[in-house]
């Protein structure tokens, strides 16, 4: 019997739509980027190069533990939920 392998299909299909989301997400943080730099310095400055880039960095340093922080609260939720159902399976029996 031929071996399937679906690993392939399985990482193509997840990179197709995490590429979606990241570049959807991407495209909005660089929107907000400019926005708040065209706020903070409505004339422009002489180094809006270098400030943009701070505020990329800082922006994505801000999302990345966002999401480790909803990632975590996530697990927590996980756990607490299967905690519970263990418990009533053991009281059940």
């Amino acid at each position: 019997m031929p071996e399937h392998n679906f690993k392939p299909k399985i990482v193509c299909w997840l990179l197709d739509h995490t590429h979606r989301w990241n570049k959807a997400l991407h495209e909005e943080i660089e929107i907000r980027i400019h926005r708040a730099h065209a706020e903070m310095y409505p004339r422009g400055n002489d180094e809006a190069d270098v400030t943009i880039n701070r505020m990329r960095e800082f922006y994505y340093q801000r999302m990345m533990m966002t999401a480790m922080l909803l990632l975590s609260a996530s697990a927590l939720v996980v756990a607490l939920a299967s905690l519970v159902v263990s418990v009533i399976a053991l009281r059940t029996h």
